[in-house]
């Protein structure tokens, strides 16, 4: 409990991350409301990280969720579970090409966006 105070305090106050996005603010009040905002936000990867692996659990339990270490090495190439490859099954079987392509472009502009802010500040 005291630890995820310490940790939530880093990320909102020091990070330099949202520090820059929170002093690109028009006013006092719009940084306050998108920091209210963006805590509720921070609830939505819980669902976004979780979800698709139980989904891929489900419709690909013989790849997914193997449990026989022999079964496990012959899908993924370890012997202890094959939780990796869950949301790469996903996307790969179920998403039509286009949407792969959109998918791997939201990621790489995620990631472009997160290191301009901390190459920015740095």
């Amino acid at each position: 409990l005291l630890g995820l105070t310490i940790v939530s305090g880093w990320y909102w106050c020091s990070d330099q991350v949202i520090v820059q996005r929170c002093l690109a603010g028009k006013s006092l009040t719009h940084i306050k409301a998108g920091c209210i905002l963006c805590g509720y936000l921070k609830l939505m990867p819980m669902f976004l990280m979780v979800m698709p692996g139980m989904i891929s659990r489900i419709l690909y339990p013989d790849e997914v969720a193997c449990v026989v270490p022999e079964v496990c090495k012959r899908v993924c190439g370890t012997e202890v579970g094959c939780s990796n490859i869950a949301y790469p099954r996903l996307v790969v079987k179920l998403m039509p090409n286009g949407l792969r392509g959109l998918m791997l472009a939201v990621m790489l502009a995620a990631l472009m966006s997160s290191l301009a802010s901390i190459f920015n500040s740095s």
